[in-house]
């Protein structure tokens, strides 16, 4: 299954992947998101109500355009891509 969204954001192009791109504090801005270690790969998300943690990966990052990250091991394995591109 693909899942697309589109937002617009009035803010420069840098400091919006900036703000992508700090892993750790992307539970702040992603509801199902508890937390992010960076330096273990893992993620911990909650989905159903019941917690469960993953490894990810950055798989691409084209600063300030595209950030691509997978995820494996929750109750899917997902990829997460991010476009960015001036308004």
């Amino acid at each position: 299954m693909t899942v697309e969204d589109a937002i617009d954001i009035e803010k420069p192009q840098e400091l919006v992947y900036a703000i992508v791109r700090d892993l750790e504090r992307a539970p702040e801005w992603q509801g199902s998101l508890e937390s992010v270690d960076v330096h273990a790969g893992t993620e911990v998300r909650r989905v159903a109500g019941m917690r469960h943690e993953a490894t990810f990966l950055i798989v691409e990052d084209d600063a300030p355009r595209r950030l691509s990250i997978t995820s494996e091991g929750g109750p899917v394995n997902a990829r997460a891509t991010f476009d960015l591109e001036p308004h």
